[in-house]
């Protein structure tokens, strides 16, 4: 009962973090709007990297939480070369979250600055950092779900 429960959250907590990831990128997104006044611009930045700071990042480590009680319950898991692989992508993905709430916090003081040429740059780095983080989700959800490299595990 425990490993179904802690399974259950593990999945909700991945919906919430790539749901949350999407909604980031996507009010970041709106902040670029043609004609949108400098608060309106400062207004959807400070609400996207709330978005990454208050969601996505608690979510992340809950999904790191509930792993490591899966792993527990699941001690032969750490035997297979699927789990190895799923752990460091998993470590880079939560390094790529921690970028992008950086990333997003300088986005909103280069709007406040009104440096307009900063904010572009940041910009597009958020949506590579963006981009990395949904191939890496799917990537470790393609591990979890197939366990390729199982050999008989």
């Amino acid at each position: 009962m425990p490993k179904l429960l802690f399974l259950y959250l593990h999945i909700v907590s991945f919906a919430a973090y790539a749901g949350s990831a999407v909604a980031a990128g996507n009010i970041l997104k709106n902040s670029k709007r043609p004609g949108l006044d400098p608060a309106g611009r400062l207004s959807w930045l400070t609400a996207g990297a709330s978005t990454i700071t208050k969601v996505e990042l608690p979510f992340a480590f809950a999904l790191i939480l509930t792993g490591v009680g899966l792993l527990l319950m699941t001690p032969g898991f750490m035997k297979a070369a699927w789990m190895h692989m799923k752990l460091t992508l998993v470590l880079i993905a939560v390094i790529l979250t921690h970028l992008k709430m950086f990333n997003a916090k300088r986005m909103v003081k280069a709007a406040m600055a009104g440096q307009s040429d900063e904010l572009m740059a940041r910009g597009k780095r958020q949506f590579v950092f963006g981009m990395l983080s949904l191939a890496l989700g799917l990537v470790i959800v393609g591990l979890a779900v197939f366990k390729p490299f199982s050999f008989g595990n």
